[in-house]
């Protein structure tokens, strides 16, 4: 939250659980279940300066609260996950034109990645026939020849004739 609630009484985290509020005293509610809660973070309430942040929740509540005026990724060169968020936080940064130019690049690495995947399962599908055909003339059976290339029993049948 971008506020402070006077409920949760100044804390930057607060959990609650669900409860049945006729099961007998407040300090006796029966618990309905331990998998399902509700955590308030109060942004106004996290004061801590980069050197103070030690866990990860300290870190990203750091970058989220911070994002618009850091300079430079703190804690990148630490861990991997931060330092993909520096990376995307940059390309947020770019300019249209190049922003157009990275998003082009990107097009094209996926692209080219596609084609590769596309022609490496050709290839393997060649490779079933060919090993099917091969044990089409040993005259093993088409369920065998199936199990074993991953061909359907339909193709194999077409292959067989």
């Amino acid at each position: 939250m971008n506020f402070v609630h006077e409920v949760l009484l100044g804390e930057f985290r607060s959990d609650f659980g669900i409860r049945n509020l006729k099961s007998g005293k407040p300090q006796e509610l029966q618990v309905l279940t331990d998998k399902l809660r509700i955590v308030f973070l109060q942004m106004p309430q996290f004061t801590k300066t980069v050197a103070q942040c030690e866990t990860k929740l300290d870190k990203w509540t750091y970058i989220i609260k911070n994002m618009e005026t850091l300079d430079e990724m703190p804690w990148r060169e630490q861990e991997e996950l931060f330092n993909e968020i520096s990376k995307v936080a940059s390309v947020a940064a770019l300019s249209e034109e190049e922003r157009n130019r990275y998003d082009d690049a990107l097009r094209n690495y996926r692209d080219n990645i596609a084609v590769r995947n596309a022609a490496i399962k050709e290839c393997r599908e060649e490779i079933a026939i060919e090993i099917a055909r091969s044990l089409l003339s040993a005259q093993m059976p088409d369920d065998f020849i199936a199990n074993h290339t991953g061909l359907s029993i339909d193709e194999v049948e077409k292959l067989r004739r």
